[in-house]
């Protein structure tokens, strides 16, 4: 069992005006095959468990950054579209990852004690387009 929770509320707003789509915004944070390449505080992702085609159960181990104990996160990762009822309102897409724990998820030792700092964390990302009406 993980241990040593720690609570730290954070909310963040991006806006991305690239041409890119709500649902590639969200397709590229949930995708476990790609994170590697945009999450640079990752030592390694591995896919435990594909629960479904929209849900994984993903661990992550963090780059250790001193001072600080090395992190690891086991979570479950869900994407979601959501169509719009209103044709005036576009469509958004929708990530939650929530944090887990797993019978197969690799425990590393170290000198007979967890060598990581577990994060327990719940993320939502959402992904929509805006138009600017100038």
């Amino acid at each position: 069992m993980r241990s040593h929770q720690t609570l730290i509320p954070n909310f963040s707003c991006h806006f991305v005006s690239q041409g890119i789509t709500g649902h590639e915004l969200c397709h590229y944070f949930w995708d476990p095959k790609v994170r590697m390449e945009w999450e640079g505080t990752l030592d390694s992702t591995n896919t435990i468990e594909a629960v479904s085609d929209d849900t994984v159960i993903t661990h992550q181990i963090h780059k250790r950054v001193w001072p600080t104990t090395q992190r690891d996160a086991l979570f479950w990762s869900h994407i979601r579209h959501v169509t719009s009822n209103d044709e005036t309102r576009p469509d958004m897409w929708i990530v939650c990852n929530y944090s887990t724990e797993h019978d197969s998820t690799p425990v590393s030792m170290n000198n007979g004690s967890v060598s990581f700092f577990s994060i327990y964390a719940t993320f939502l990302e959402m992904g929509t387009a805006v138009f600017l009406v100038l």
